[in-house]
């Protein structure tokens, strides 16, 4: 297998490389720091970089905030923007799950400021890149991800493994709430999925795995409000099989 290329690493808000120093492989792909490899111009068969999309309307955009990439969706309920890692052609970066796990591992947390309510993010390994209602309970996508559906109060962060409208969910026990930052992780392969949450297994689902279907990573917010709702991680690291 191709040694993987690390295309940055931001040292942002106190964070040293310990934090990237854990079971990822150089067999693997890659390690992004997501504030600095937006748009990173991908140039060989092992360097891929990030792409967005999302309504072009007022309020759902993107940008580097105190060194983090804020994905925002406002403007309108149901607005959404997603972010994925794409390949060097420019496209979508997937994979099938196979008995060789596939790395999901994310920081994030919202800023002080952000309402907690009124929100939808989904963030781990899909088979779309739109952070719909698809990946609502009862939805069609696929995926191993985590999920925040808000309504009016705070929501819970919950584990999720879904193979279109069947799906396994555990709750993680933990409230989103403004300014805490998480660290999730998902390793998936074709017979388990084990999620983590700040260092604790949460779950290990052997049920509603989607092997049948590629799977990439994503993270996305969509609003459950017409105002705007950020989602802000510091950095993504995404590794699969060759």
């Amino acid at each position: 297998m191709l040694k993987n290329l690390i295309l940055a690493i931001a040292l942002v808000f106190g964070f040293t490389s310990p934090v990237l120093a854990d079971s990822y492989s150089s067999d693997y792909e890659n390690v992004f720091s997501v504030a600095t490899d937006m748009n990173w111009p991908v140039a060989s068969s092992t360097s891929f970089g990030f792409a967005a999309e999302g309504p072009g309307v007022w309020g759902n955009s993107w940008g580097i905030n105190n060194g983090r990439l804020s994905v925002y969706s406002g403007g309108a309920i149901g607005n959404y923007r997603s972010v994925y890692v794409q390949s060097n052609s420019g496209f979508f970066r997937t994979m099938i799950l196979s008995a060789t796990p596939t790395k999901f591992k994310i920081r994030l947390g919202p800023p002080s400021a952000t309402p907690v309510d009124q929100k939808f993010a989904v963030w781990g390994l899909m088979n779309t890149t739109s952070a719909t209602s698809q990946f609502a309970i009862g939805g069609a996508g696929r995926c191993t991800c985590f999920r925040l559906d808000a309504g009016g109060s705070a929501g819970t962060i919950e584990v999720v493994t879904k193979n279109g409208a069947s799906e396994t969910v555990t709750s993680t026990g933990v409230v989103d709430a403004a300014g805490v930052d998480h660290t999730a992780e998902i390793i998936a392969t074709s017979t388990q999925v084990l999620y983590y949450l700040d260092g604790t297994l949460i779950a290990t689902h052997t049920t509603n795995i989607p092997t049948a279907t590629p799977l990439g990573a994503v993270f996305g917010i969509r609003t459950k409000v017409a105002a705007m709702r950020v989602f802000e991680p510091d950095w993504l690291k995404f590794e699969g099989p060759r």
